[in-house]
This record gives structure tokens, sequence and C-alpha cells, in this order.
């Protein structure tokens, strides 16, 4: 089927060299840590025509980032061509290796400015680049060519940026947390990272993450997630009972609320699935009890995917922060179905 853009062949094509799953007017691509994806925004009378390229990191980073270019130094110096913000310029600073400043002239190369709008970002969630068409006109790439240029080149920001984020410090508010998690991933075989502060490892065959997610300027929140083995299927939404009347609350879910019998469960939780025959047999005593123990660390919400806790970082201690993810595995464990081996090491 033709795509109803004047690029649909350049599209098409860079998709294809790329490897990439094309619809209409864009492609995408997951890579190691980060995902692709190309935009064509067609132009009007009120906007210009551009090419939109984007690489989003796997978790973002916590530093308040933001490094964009301006006006482009004829000289090929990064300094005059990018202005750097964060909320700690020290940990900026730190991330802004020569690789990382490389990769980003690079992408700048062979741009063209749409609307006074920056052409190349790096932020805290990845690496943008904005163009307009008329920029591959007379280079050698030709438009498909152009098109896998520059998505490779937001790649390579992404990855030199995810390079230099294993060696900036965490930010000032979470060393104390950091040396408490880097301790506990020697101990297990875990893998740790500073920036953002992630701490990643299986429980019971469940893959488990920890990481820091800045909220505001120097203010961060613990996302700690536990991913089942494989999807349930079963339409799932878990959360806390949502304290209103049933045809309120109905009309924010596609499926009728689900009962277990459980009268302390039922009043805790709010659970919605499509399928409640299965669900009664995932949603057993022994998974009830998980998430009642897990429901002490605070709210949480679940869906076919997986299970996630939400914790205020400030205050948290290594302890306090292995023991929710330790229940919050457990809890994604039994809902997959797995038995809790507490013989075995709790993490590798």
């Amino acid at each position: 089927m033709p795509f109803p853009t004047p690029y649909a062949w350049a599209i098409g094509r860079a998709a294809q060299q790329l490897g990439a799953g094309v619809l209409d007017r864009s492609f995408g691509l997951v890579r190691q840590r980060h995902r692709l994806r190309f935009d064509y925004h067609q132009g009007s009378r009120q906007n210009a025509a551009s090419f939109a390229f984007q690489a989003e990191l796997d978790v973002p980073l916590d530093l308040g980032l933001s490094i964009s270019s301006g006006a482009t130094d004829v000289w090929g110096r990064f300094a005059q061509s990018f202005v750097s913000y964060g909320d700690e310029p020290a940990r900026v600073q730190a991330l802004a290796t020569p690789a990382v400043q490389a990769a980003l002239m690079a992408a700048l190369e062979h741009t063209a400015d749409v609307a006074d709008l920056p052409r190349v970002q790096l932020l805290d969630n990845g690496v943008r680049i904005l163009t307009a068409p008329a920029a591959a006109d007379g280079l050698p790439f030709g438009d498909d060519g152009y098109l896998v240029h520059l998505t490779e080149a937001a790649s390579q920001v992404a990855l030199a940026a995810l390079e230099a984020a294993r060696h900036v410090p965490p930010a000032a508010s979470l060393v104390g947390l950091a040396r408490d998690l880097e301790r506990v991933a020697r101990d297990t075989g875990m893998k740790f990272r500073p920036t953002p502060l992630t701490l990643e490892g299986r429980r019971h065959g469940v893959e488990c993450r920890l990481a820091a997610s800045r909220q505001a300027p120097l203010t961060y929140q613990l996302v700690l997630e536990a991913r089942f083995v494989e999807l349930l299927g079963l339409g799932l939404s878990l959360g806390d009972r949502v304290e209103a009347p049933d045809f309120l609350s109905d009309l924010f879910y596609a499926s009728p609320r689900f009962e277990t019998g459980d009268a302390a469960f039922d009043a805790t939780f709010e659970v919605r699935v499509g399928d409640e025959r299965r669900a009664r047999a995932v949603l057993g005593d022994v998974a009830r009890r998980q998430l009642n123990q897990l429901r002490r660390f605070g709210p949480f919400a679940g869906d076919d995917r997986g299970l996630t806790l939400r914790l205020p970082a400030v205050h948290a201690t290594g302890e306090s922060a292995i023991s929710a993810l330790g229940a919050l595995g457990d809890a994604a464990a039994v809902l997959s179905g797995l038995a809790l081996e507490r013989r075995a090491g709790p993490y590798r």
C-alpha cells in the first residue's frame, strides 16, 4: 500500500536498511538500551515540513539534563554550538565527555533549522534531532541514506551518553543509598549503575529493577519493577481500591471489577480482568498473601506485564529498598506460577 507522503520511497528504503518496522510516515526499531524512531511531519501553511529522529533511553537519566544546539559555530566548537543545563553542573560536566560532545557535533552536521527550534537535544529521556527535509539536498547520502545517517547519529549520541553515565556520580542526595545498593550488587551479583541510580537482577526467575526517577529539581522517587515471566493475558488492572460508586469507577476501566471472595483482599485492591476464570486461578491464596505483604511497602500497580511500586527516595536505605524489591519479585513470581525457592540465593 503506498504511503501518503512524498518521501514514501525513502522512508521505506531507510527502514529496510535499518531492519526497522515501518508505518505510514514513521519507522522504529529497538537497539541495546534505547529505542529509535523516525517521524516525517508534513508541512502546512502554518508549519514547515520536518524530519524528527528520536533515541529513547531504556531508563531516563536523573540529571535534569538539557544539552541543546544553538547557533552552530563555524569552527566546529562544542561550547559555542551547544548550551547545557542540569540540576548539578558537575554531573552534567561529567556526562559531557569528549565522546558525547563528538557524537552531538556529528548529529548536528547536515541539519537545518525548523522554525528556530533546536536541531539537536540530549535530555534525560534521550536524544532528539529535528531538521528540514531540504537539508538533504546536494548531499551524497540521497534521501533514504540521509534518514539512515541521522537515525544512526541519534543512536551514537544515545550510546555515548549511556557509556558516559556509567562514570557520572549519583545525585548528592542519593549518595548514601547508592553506596548501600552498590554493596548489595557486589554481594548478590546484581547489576548496579550510579546514573541513573539503578539496581537490576533476577529473583525466582523474575526480572527485577530499581531505578531513581527525577520528579523535580533535586527530588527523586524510587521506581521498582518486576516483570512476569510471560504476559498474563488477563487484561489485568491491579491497584488500590477506588472509593467511588461502581457506575463511576467503571467509567475509567475497560473491564468489570473482579471480586476474589476474600473480603479483606477485595476491600484493599481494585482488580479488573477480562478473563475471570483464569484470574481465579492466578489470584489464589498464595498470590493474595504475597500481594498483601507487598502492600505494606506502599501502593503499587500491576498489569499483564508486571508489577510496579513507587517509593520516596528521601531517607531510603539499601536495606529498605532491597526488601521492597524482594517482596515485589516474590509477588510477580507467584502470579507467574513459579514456586518460591527459599533455599536458593535471593538474586543473581
